[in-house]
């Protein structure tokens, strides 16, 4: 970020130096999306976009990846704990 204010330059998707004209036209409204249009990260990678069904389905399968990950530690560390001896 602080590489695209030093150099003073248009980056695409990130940054834009507008002119007078251009905020003038804009009626002085600094509202970044006027100047600064988003890049899709999976066009510019060349990959097709996901629909929201696709998007869901695989937010659900890592929701569940993860959860099986963190039984897996839990069961892990509590095999690592010792029990209580009651020997008096």
């Amino acid at each position: 970020m602080l590489d695209a204010w030093q150099a003073f330059a248009d980056e695409p998707g990130f940054a834009r130096v507008a002119t007078l004209d251009d905020l003038a036209g804009n009626g002085f409204n600094l509202s970044i999306p006027l100047y600064v249009k988003r890049q899709s990260s999976s066009a510019s990678a060349g990959q097709q976009a996901q629909s929201l069904q696709e998007a869901w389905a695989s937010w659900q399968d890592s929701g569940r990846a993860f959860w099986q990950q963190m039984d897996e530690l839990v069961e892990t560390l509590d095999g690592l704990i010792e029990p209580e001896r009651t020997d008096a």
